[in-house]
Parts: C-alpha cells; sequence; structure tokens
C-alpha cells in the first residue's frame, strides 16, 4: 500500500466531530475527503497536486491515526515476516511480562491528544509533516512491535489497550524527538478551512517563539506543554468526562488556565512568566506540604483508576515531609520508557511525572522560589525496570 492510500484511509474528518470513541475502527469506508494523492517534495517551486486538507483537520487526523494502524482485519493481515524477525533492533527491550490494565479510553485519548497539541503549540515542525513522519515511525516499528509479543495479539487501533498505548506513546515519543533535534525556525503549513482548497491559498508561513529557538529547550518544553494540557483536562475535564483532578490549592477558586498565552512559560503560580512584578491574578499563599501531597496523591489516584498502572504508590523519605519516593508498578508505558532510553531519546512519555510537576507549578509547590531562582524541577526517574517506575519527589 503506498503511502498517500494509507494516508488517505487514515479516516474522515466527520467522523471524529462528535470524538473518537471506543468503537471508532478504520475501515475502506472512511475515506479522508481532498486529501492529497501526492506528497509534493518541499523543493519543489510548484505545487500541482490535489488540494490539502486543513491544519485543525491534521491535528484531529494525527490522534485518529494513533488510535489505528491497520485498516484491514487482523485476521486478514500476513503473518510475522523473517524480515520483520531480523528488523529487531539490538536494544530492543523484552516486552511487558505481565498483564496489565485496561485504559479508560478517553483518558489514554487525552494523554495522546495533549502531546499533539504541544508539538503544535511550538511550532517546530508543520504538523502534516510531522502526521506522515509518526506514520513512517509506527509502519517501520509496528510489526517486529507485534512479533515480539505473540501469541498473545494486540488490539489494533485501540487504546485501552495497554500494548497499543504502550506502542503508540513510544512511536509519538521518538518522532517528537527526533523532530526536535532539528526543529524549525520558520516554515509553510496547510491552513485551509474549506472543503475545497486551492494549493495556492492553502498554505501560511509559521514562526516559532522566540522563545524556544535553541531546539535544546523544546524536548523540556514538551513535557511541561504536555504535562499542563493534560492537567487541565483532569481538572476542567475533556469530552464530557470529569476526573476530579486536584485544583490548584493556592487558587482553587478560578480557572486553571489563568492569564497564560500559549507558548508561554508557566511560573509557578499559575501565571504567565511573562508578568513581571509578581502581579499575578493567580497568586497567592504557597500551598502547605500536606496540600501538596494530598493533590499529589490525587493525582496518581486518578492515573490508577484509569488503568494507566497496576498501583501507585507514595512514600515518604525524609523527617522534615519534604522528600517522597514514588512507585508507579505495572504502567502503560513501560516498553516505550525502556526502548526510549535504549535509544538515547531526548522525551519519555512519563505522564503522571509531566502532571504532577505541572500541578506544583500552578501551586507554588515547596515555595517555589530557591535563591531567587524559580524551582523548575521537583521529581527525578531514579530507577525503571520492566515491571515498574520510581521516581524521587523533593517539595
Amino acid at each position: 500500500m503506498s503511502l498517500m492510500r494509507c494516508c488517505a484511509e487514515l479516516g474522515s474528518r466527520d467522523s471524529l466531530k462528535g470524538g473518537i470513541k471506543s468503537s471508532d475502527h478504520l475501515n475502506n469506508n472512511h475515506i479522508l475527503k481532498g486529501y492529497p494523492h501526492k506528497i509534493p517534495h518541499r523543493n519543489e517551486s510548484t505545487i500541482t497536486t490535489y488540494p490539502p486538507i486543513n491544519r485543525s483537520a491534521l491535528l484531529k487526523q494525527s490522534l485518529l491515526a494513533a488510535i489505528s494502524i491497520a485498516i484491514v482485519p487482523p485476521a486478514l493481515l500476513p503473518p510475522p515476516t523473517l524480515a520483520a524477525f531480523l528488523s529487531l533492533p539490538s536494544s530492543q527491550p523484552e516486552p511487558v511480562p505481565f498483564p496489565r490494565r485496561t485504559l479508560g479510553q478517553l483518558f489514554a485519548v487525552l494523554l495522546l491528544k495533549s502531546g499533539y497539541e504541544a508539538v503544535d503549540s511550538l511550532d517546530f515542525i508543520a504538523m502534516d509533516d510531522f502526521q506522515i513522519k509518526f506514520w513512517k515511525q509506527r509502519q517501520s516499528e509496528y510489526e517486529p512491535y507485534t512479533l515480539q509479543y505473540d501469541p498473545i495479539k494486540i488490539k489494533q487501533g485501540d487504546l485501552t489497550d495497554p500494548n497499543y498505548f504502550d506502542f503508540i506513546a513510544f512511536a509519538q515519543s521518538t518522532t517528537v524527538s527526533q523532530e526536535a533535534a532539528h526543529g524549525r525556525q520558520v516554515f509553510k503549513e496547510f491552513d485551509c478551512e474549506e472543503e475545497e482548497c486551492p494549493p495556492e491559498t492553502s498554505y501560511k508561513l509559521v514562526t516559532r517563539n522566540p522563545l524556544f529557538k535553541d531546539n535544546a529547550l523544546l524536548p523540556g518544553e514538551w513535557e511541561r506543554q504536555t504535562g499542563d494540557k493534560i492537567y487541565d483536562g483532569l481538572v476542567e475535564g475533556f469530552r464530557g468526562q470529569v476526573f476530579g483532578g486536584p485544583k490548584p490549592c493556592s487558587n482553587k477558586s478560578n480557572s486553571i488556565g489563568g492569564n497564560n498565552k500559549v507558548g508561554a512559560p508557566t511560573n509557578l503560580l499559575g501565571g504567565s512568566s511573562g508578568n513581571s512584578g509578581g502581579n499575578n491574578s493567580n497568586s497567592g499563599k504557597n500551598c502547605s506540604t500536606e496540600e501538596l501531597v494530598d493533590g499529589i496523591r490525587q493525582i496518581l489516584d486518578i492515573f490508577e483508576k484509569n488503568g494507566f498502572a497496576l498501583k501507585c504508590t507514595m512514600t515518604q523519605q525524609s523527617d522534615d515531609g519534604s522528600s517522597f519516593i514514588i512507585k508507579v508498578e505495572g504502567g502503560a508505558n513501560l516498553w516505550a520508557i525502556q526502548a526510549l532510553q535504549a535509544r538515547g531519546s531526548s522525551v519519555l512519555p512519563l505522564y503522571d511525572m509531566f502532571v504532577i510537576e505541572s500541578y506544583l507549578r500552578r501551586g507554588g509547590g515547596g515555595g517555589g522560589v530557591s535563591g531567587g531562582k524559580k524551582k523548575e524541577k521537583w521529581m527525578e526517574v531514579v530507577q525503571t525496570s520492566p515491571t515498574s517506575v520510581t521516581y524521587s519527589l523533593t517539595l
């Protein structure tokens, strides 16, 4: 199957308007209207392809593509080949050796969607290009991955299957890491809101935020923005589902976003770092350690209840109650973390850590300022294994 034929069959924009449902699997009736049948090379002086789709639809399409790789029933797929077996990287980790929990559908979508939106917000690659590279990454890795798990069958297109979610988290993080390393400063991107888009008017010029002009800043900022978007969904709800996430304890009556601007670094009290002089509308007293700990435990409980992990524990390590060990057992990202670490990826899908640190940034965790400088990190990965991830937390 050609690249563009597969891209064209990823799903229609109309099928995404009502949100992704657990029954949203692809078939031959989900043909994307208006998608080009040929991708132009970027060095072409003129573009003579069929009309492109708009930027918003591309972002939605990316999410649909994330939950559906094959468009034919698994029973009709050819068996794993010797070539697939030989293509397994030498650094490929072993499959997760025990069953994990089924994820909540909307919770899984929230995690991955937040990663896509963070890429779009940072503007270091056109989203149409990101989609294509993400598709190629999945296609090149999926057959070897399923071969590892044979005879266990992975539910293709089903994000509630932890083995499938693990793979998609790996593919998304791999693509982010690779593209962030040589992110663009200025580029053209599809931008058309009509059903029929003339090629000569379907692109717009995008310039990256100068705050993040250094590519070395992109991995960390992607993690921060991904965590902020997930945290917003946990507190404010996502597609009608209420998760009951903890509000920032220093500002529980206000909305989550505060006066943040898209792409602006978030300070420790919930406002944009561009607000000088400490006049944030969200500023207030810092949370007590007890309040922060209660909020963190609440976040871990949400991850556990929605099937992301078998068990999450938080253990105090210091007498003053400022140091903790967090252990997440049986997480839905276990294989992805090990595979990405082995390949030297600049980002890891540590969604639980992203959200906890977002919560601490909003609530002024641990006083928020040390030696006149804002505190940027509260957690570090201290151990990864085939069964768990362990973090240190210092408030």
